[in-house]
């Protein structure tokens, strides 16, 4: 029986370990015949000094271990033309962190959902997607809008924010009675109206795309995204939207690892002649467009690259454009390469709304006071 095991132990692995004891109270142990035959010469683990004879059996085998450190922040590489899950978070949370990422859209980490009552933050954000993806269905162009009389308009508003509200009530019956219904009826449609106010201060355009899925590709990374809007002007160029709820800003845009890359994305993947990018920003305290234009006059409140102070004096749009597909070709490639360190842009302001922790541990490094960038990536 011992034979047999022996012999299973050593066609486990190409490098086998084997040890046995040295000492048994006062008494000198030898190894068992059976290791004679094994060819790597038998170096005994030194005993611990004599005065842990104090020491509980615990602390003497913690003293007497051998640590080895293994450096891994690599996961296999993925071939060309993946299809990656996520959509464009993959390239946002690559810049974030490479570790989340790998975490995210490799792995299938993520927390646990939580119940809350009422609507959160991001079915709030949702409603008012569908609202205007409706509205707009039904609007079609800036012609159309601006031929609206103040009731038609009305109308529309209303029946875009209702179809919205059902079609959510549909998933969440138990999250919208009719009193809260009635509340986000009155806001939605109110920050409809404000929206509206402001499209009507643009150059002529026509909507061609509500809430359109793409397949994009990027540096042969493969990704299915969901674009808000694009709208075409007269002169057939492109206008590509991006609501938001939240604060937002284009200088999220810029750097080697962008907050926010989704907007660079599909502008140097858009097929068409893209003349401008922007947030479209719904809030209450704030409606107004926030981006970069190739040209004055396409977007109310929107200067060109140029001018922008958020693109940093980025001298021309074709520049801008150019400086978005290197940084964009660069993260798809570490994401296929695998390269996935614990290396959050900004310590602790990205690990703070993220759900990782307890996976990545990032936080015990910091824990223990000033840290490297070669220990945050394990290097």
């Amino acid at each position: 029986f011992a034979r047999r095991m022996m012999a299973l132990w050593s066609g486990a692995a190409s490098a086998i370990e084997l040890s046995y004891p040295t000492r048994d109270g006062d008494r000198v142990l030898r190894p068992s015949p059976l290791l004679a035959s094994v060819s790597e010469a038998i170096e005994p683990v030194p005993m611990p000094p004599d005065d842990c004879a104090d020491r509980s059996y615990a602390e003497t085998i913690r003293i007497a271990v051998q640590r080895e450190r293994l450096i891994d922040h690599a996961a296999p590489p993925l071939p060309p033309g993946h299809l990656a899950s996520g959509g464009a978070a993959v390239l946002q949370n690559q810049a974030a962190c490479p570790f989340r990422a790998f975490a995210i859209h490799r792995l299938g980490a993520s927390a646990l959902e939580e119940g809350r009552p009422g609507l959160d933050a991001r079915e709030r954000g949702t409603l008012l997607h569908r609202a205007l993806a409706q509205l707009w269905g039904e609007l079609e162009s800036h012609e159309r809008l601006m031929a609206m009389s103040d009731h038609e308009l009305r109308g529309s508003i209303e029946r875009a924010v209702d179809a919205a509200i059902d079609s959510l009530r549909r998933a969440r019956p138990d999250a919208l009675s009719e009193a809260f219904a009635a509340l986000e009826r009155v806001r939605i449609a109110a920050l409809l109206a404000r929206l509206l106010e402001m499209e009507k201060r643009r150059a002529p355009f026509r909507v061609v795309g509500r809430e359109e899925e793409r397949r994009l590709e990027i540096a042969g990374l493969r990704l299915q995204a969901r674009i808000d809007r694009v709208d075409v002007t007269d002169s057939g160029a492109h206008v590509i939207l991006d609501y938001k709820t939240g604060e937002a800003s284009p200088g999220a845009w810029i750097g080697e690892r962008p907050d926010e890359p989704q907007l660079p994305l599909y502008a140097v993947t858009d097929t068409g002649d893209v003349a401008a990018v922007s947030f479209a920003v719904v809030r209450a305290q704030e409606v107004a467009f926030k981006g970069v234009a190739r040209e004055d006059g396409l977007l109310p409140g929107v200067a060109t690259a140029a001018k922008s102070k958020s693109m940093r004096d980025v001298p021309s749009w074709e520049a801008l454009l150019e400086s978005w597909r290197k940084v964009l070709d660069a993260l798809a490639t570490e994401f296929l390469s695998g390269h996935a360190p614990v290396a959050p842009e900004h310590y602790p302001q990205t690990c703070e709304y993220c759900d990782l922790g307890t996976l990545c541990r990032v936080k015990e490094l910091f824990d223990r006071g000033p840290v490297s960038d070669e220990e945050i990536a394990g290097e």
